[in-house]
């Protein structure tokens, strides 16, 4: 078996949670200039979007494993798909356990269930393609500077404090959509 590089498991940890806050910016953005609502949008509590820092993760993963090769057209329609299941099932998943649709595309033309639609789709795609190309490689430099100023021990507390706390936030947010 493989020995786990605690260093990089970190790094995707924290990872996941600034582009999972970044997310709920645009999410509760996009709501407040659509809607004219400011609100959280997200499943949990806290002011994060779980589905935001998984779909960075795996952009990050697979920008790694193309890696310049097919260029823009492949890496937008490989981000643009990814993106596109991950929201429908997103949706779909969060529908079924708990009876609330957190979004609805019916409206849009083109669109799949409601749950997704062709110019969200595009817009995930284009956004995440520049994630891949400007966004990841900034916060990536950034994140490795405040990283080499910190001990390992340090990180790790504050890691496995963030990932204590949304264990916690996650229960009670099950609990809380079950109940009601």
């Amino acid at each position: 078996m493989q020995k786990v590089n605690i260093k990089s498991l970190q790094k995707y940890v924290v990872f996941f949670y600034v582009y999972a806050f970044l997310g709920w910016i645009v999410d509760v953005t996009i709501c407040l200039v659509s809607d004219g609502v400011l609100e959280n949008r997200g499943f949990l509590y806290e002011t994060i979007c779980p589905m935001y820092g998984l779909a960075a993760i795996v952009l990050i993963i697979l920008s790694k494993r193309i890696n310049g090769r097919g260029g823009l057209i492949k890496s937008f329609i490989i981000a643009t798909l990814w993106c596109s299941a991950l929201e429908y099932l997103t949706s779909l998943i969060l529908e079924v356990f708990f009876k609330i649709r957190w979004w609805d595309y019916s409206r849009e033309p083109y669109n799949i269930e409601g749950r997704i639609c062709l110019a969200a789709s595009i817009f995930w795609g284009i956004l995440s393609l520049l994630f891949m190309r400007e966004i990841h490689p900034f916060v990536e430099r950034q994140l490795r500077k405040i990283a080499s100023k910190m001990k390992l021990r340090t990180r790790s507390i504050i890691v496995y404090t963030a990932l204590t706390i949304t264990s916690i936030d996650l229960i009670i947010s099950i609990v809380n959509y079950l109940v009601h």
